[in-house]
């Protein structure tokens, strides 16, 4: 046992699919392509770990099974190459190499300085976060307006509309004594949705759900409207002048970027990274939060072989996975939809991978069928 420990090497790990409650196949990616799988068995790790997720770890080969050496480092997938192309650039600045360096050299370096790897992923990580905030609506947006009309006439207005549905639970920003409503992406509001991208449209058929708009707050006086976007917000004045005209006039209209604000405690180091986990889903009964999840997936993945991507050049997955030199990228994107899956399955108790293995399949990626 002391000799396979004194030869525990540090890699880069992907797991192939989860064996037991204490163990998980892995395989090693800087192995070579042709690398078979192996058992590692942790019962801590083999909690957490879903198929295809990606570590960088110390690990321990023994005969039968492998072992990790301490805690793994989680690399998102989308960091993937980022952190190859850094590490293979720093592993040739270190070794003073005059080519691409091999695995078992990038390994070395990786051994010397695993702490640097651990610093590395974090701030790509943190990069990204930054990245995707600042390039992300995501504003509390509030627009105010005073009744000139009776005020009856509004809440007559809003029966009128079907995209408009009364809120029985209450919210602090709501105006005093008055009656708040959910706007939702429906009828003449659905117009909204042309200009969204598609993974965040809804079908007509409202089975699989409807998408909000915001919510609005009429009181005895004047009428509160909030949303959370620019673009949910200046689609919202445009339609409150189509459905009440003369009826309000506005007033004033505040809008809060709540991402750069997120995107600055980030780069600032005020961000609470200890706690990445998602928010407790409080009295939701469990069965509850498990048929949410697969309605939500369904809707999802429907058609998402045939959505045009940026990542595959405006292609679709389908036919993205007919081009020799982007499959490798089908698969990839393929492998991070499998892996959000089967977290967020976890996560609500359901067992949601039937998707993701039915994308695989509909792809022809026969690299993806379960081992």
């Amino acid at each position: 046992m002391s000799e396979h420990r004194c030869r525990s090497f540090p890699t880069l790990l992907e797991v192939e699919r989860p064996e037991d409650g204490q163990s998980v196949w892995v395989r090693d990616l800087w192995a070579g392509p042709d690398s078979a799988a192996f058992l590692l068995v942790d019962r801590m790790a083999a909690k957490e770990l879903v198929r295809f997720d990606l570590m960088v770890s110390w690990v321990t080969r023994y005969p039968h099974f492998a072992r990790l050496v301490g805690g793994g480092l989680h690399l998102s997938r989308d960091l993937l190459e980022a952190f190859e192309d850094e590490w293979r650039a720093f592993a040739r600045e270190e070794l003073n190499l005059k080519r691409k360096p091999t695995a078992d050299q990038m390994r070395s370096v990786l051994a010397s300085d695993f702490d640097y790897a651990h610093e590395l992923i974090a701030d790509f990580g943190a990069e990204a976060r930054q990245a995707l905030l600042r390039n992300a609506d995501l504003q509390i947006c509030s627009a105010f307006y005073r009744i000139v009309g009776p005020a009856p006439a509004v809440l007559d207005r809003i029966a009128f509309c079907p995209e408009f549905e009364a809120c029985e639970s209450e919210a602090g920003e709501d105006l005093p004594e008055s009656t708040a409503f959910s706007w939702l992406r429906r009828g003449e509001s659905k117009r909204i949705e042309s200009k969204m991208p598609e993974a965040f449209r809804h079908p007509d058929d409202e089975s699989l759900g409807v998408g909000v708009l915001g919510r609005i707050s009429v009181g005895p006086k004047e009428v509160l409207v909030r949303t959370m976007s620019g673009q949910k917000h200046d689609f919202a004045r445009e339609r409150m002048a189509e459905i009440f005209g003369p009826l309000l006039e506005f007033v004033k209209e505040s809008r809060i970027d709540a991402a750069a604000q997120l995107a600055d405690r980030i780069e600032s180091g005020e961000d609470d990274e200890a706690d990445t986990d998602d928010p407790p889903a409080g009295d939701i009964p469990p069965a509850v939060r498990a048929e949410a999840l697969r309605m939500a997936m369904e809707k999802h993945f429907a058609g998402l072989a045939d959505a045009k991507l940026p990542i595959f050049g405006g292609r679709s997955a389908r036919e993205a996975a007919g081009i020799p030199k982007l499959r490798p990228a089908v698969v990839s994107w393929a492998k991070g939809q499998w892996e959000s899956a089967a977290r967020l399955g976890r996560r609500d108790g359901a067992d949601i991978t039937d998707y993701p293995r039915r994308l695989a399949a509909e792809l022809g990626l026969d690299e993806l069928k379960d081992g």
